[in-house]
């Protein structure tokens, strides 16, 4: 017989023990109580990566080799890595007043010289960010890298491979600049005493010391709101941002140069030093405090930092202040910021992986804000091999080597993200280290909360494992909260012996509440996590 309302609910045995597998992949995610994130997101994370199915602590800041501080107790305030037309490598910074470069191991100051009777050395302040690029010279067939700066005072350029820079002659006074097309195009003027801020203007194609003749020109964009805040190449077009608006150019035919027009009304990148570009498109921090994608594919913005929205809002201090840099060897956007009681410098910083998706936040010194950083970028790390002509120089004969040819080469090259500090010191992040040059790091995941759908039941977690590889002998330390977050229990200690391929360890851990949670930290390790199982048990005993 039929009951009345239809057919009783037949409901699928379950088992009383169950175990939960979460993989620590999906990123940040506090757009939502942790009871509704889905299996593998991250309500709370500090110094983790989360990348090729893994999570990792971060790479490490680390000096590399002699004078770390090139041009004293003054901050970083641009950078980029310099390559003359052989393929020497040379990263180039910038301070207030002086420029460095990293050449033969060692940081070393670029002196100032005049150029056709302009002396007019940099005289910046401590937020006079640099804007600086590279563009080829066929007069001189060699790459020279030009920068300008906040104060509109010149721009400068120094070329590869060199010890010194000057004065561009015959440049304008420009905040921002990029090269596009074998053109050096700059981006909000100065003119005698009058700010043209929508102003663009360009060289003669080929000679960056040409700024009137020939094919240069500019170009007023008196539609633009707002002022210009940055101007990068994207494809086959420029991408001009305000701190309202987005256009773009494109090159036209003779008699005219470029055409410009707009290509997003809606917002702006307010914050320069946040626009990079990944070959995704160029990322950049809109007003809003969002993370924006300007696909090279075509179309306007795309908001791709609703995750981690609320987490940045919440905490900035200071955006103008905040920079980005793309690290091609990992694949990632890193967005830099300063904190609300802070030191004023970006302490904090966003990690997204774009393979995965995924958004790992990380911090830097929070306490004392002596490790700041103020601008990145990404270059190769050369070490030189050892030469007869050094050896010589050395007074060392070759009998009196212990060593092989071979085992005193030793060049080696990789590439990495040079970050400079609030204080001039130049850093790498390195994947081996295990501090921040001597600073301790702790690195904390925390998983969402667990059985979220069954909220009328008590859960008692019985088993805890994790499956890692670990290339030296680490540990971690596991907590487990009865009450969503609000506190953790002391926790347990966990071993990772050596082991290159996948190995388990495991804990057992008796905690019962209606939605468990987990956290995981360690400091001075290097280890890669790649699924945790959770077994619980259901209702009472």
């Amino acid at each position: 017989m039929t009951p009345r309302w239809g057919f009783p609910v037949r409901l699928t045995p379950q088992s009383l023990t169950s175990t939960i597998i979460v993989e620590p992949t999906l990123g940040l995610e506090v757009s939502q109580p942790s009871v509704d994130a889905p299996l593998g997101s991250t309500p709370s994370s500090d110094n983790y990566i989360m990348r090729e199915g893994g999570l990792e602590p971060r790479p490490m800041l680390s000096l590399r080799q002699t004078s770390p501080q090139p041009m004293g107790n003054i901050p970083i305030l641009g950078g980029l890595e310099a390559v003359d037309v052989t393929g020497v490598r040379s990263p180039v910074i910038s301070g207030t007043t002086r420029w460095g470069w990293y050449s033969n191991g060692s940081w070393s100051v670029l002196s100032y010289v005049s150029a056709f009777g302009i002396d007019n050395p940099p005289a910046g302040t401590n937020t006079d960010y640099w804007d600086m690029t590279q563009i080829y010279s066929d007069l001189r067939d060699e790459n020279f890298v030009v920068g300008g700066n906040g104060s509109y005072q010149t721009l400068y350029c120094h070329q590869s491979n060199t010890t010194i820079f000057s004065s561009l002659t015959g440049a304008p006074r420009a905040r921002y600049l990029t090269p596009f097309d074998n053109y050096l195009l700059a981006f909000n003027i100065r003119e005698g005493t009058s700010d043209f801020v929508q102003r663009v203007r360009w060289n003669d194609r080929g000679s960056i010391s040409s700024w009137t003749g020939g094919l240069s020109g500019f170009e007023d964009l008196l539609d633009l709101r707002g002022q210009g805040t940055r101007i990068l190449p994207l494809e086959n077009r420029i991408i001009l941002f305000s701190d309202a608006e987005v256009w773009q150019g494109f090159p036209v035919d003779f008699p005219f140069v470029f055409r410009f027009q707009p290509l997003d009304r809606s917002l702006g990148c307010p914050y320069s030093w946040t626009a990079a570009t990944t070959p995704l498109g160029i990322m950049f921090l809109g007003k809003d405090y969002q993370v924006y994608l300007l696909s090279k594919s075509g179309g306007p913005a795309q908001p791709i930092g609703q995750r981690l929205h609320r987490e940045i809002r919440t905490t900035i201090d200071q955006p103008q202040r905040s920079f980005a840099v793309y690290d091609n060897t990992f694949g990632q956007y890193q967005l830099y910021y300063p904190i609300k009681g802070g030191s004023g410098r970006p302490q904090r910083a966003v990690y997204l992986d774009i393979a995965g998706g995924s958004w790992a936040p990380q911090s830097f010194d929070r306490i004392s804000g002596n490790l700041s950083p103020t601008r990145g970028f990404e270059a190769q790390l050369s070490s030189s091999a050892t030469t007869w002509g050094g050896l010589q120089a050395a007074g060392i004969r070759w009998a009196d080597l212990t060593m092989s040819w071979a085992e005193l080469a030793g060049a080696s090259e990789e590439r990495a993200v040079f970050l400079g500090s609030s204080n001039g010191t130049m850093y790498y992040l390195n994947s081996n280290a295990t501090s921040d040059n001597g600073t301790p790091v702790e690195s904390r995941w925390r998983s969402s909360a667990l059985q979220g759908f069954e909220p009328e039941r008590q859960k008692t977690v019985t088993q805890w494992r994790v499956d890692y590889q670990a290339d030296s002998s680490s540990s971690l330390t596991v907590r487990f909260s009865q009450n969503q977050g609000a506190s953790f229990d002391l926790g347990t200690r966990i071993n990772l012996p050596v082991a290159s391929g996948l190995s388990q360890s495991r804990v057992d851990p008796y905690v019962s509440a209606r939605y468990p949670m987990f956290e995981i930290t360690s400091e001075a390790q290097r280890y890669r996590a790649f699924r945790f199982y959770v077994e619980m048990r259901r209702g009472g005993r």
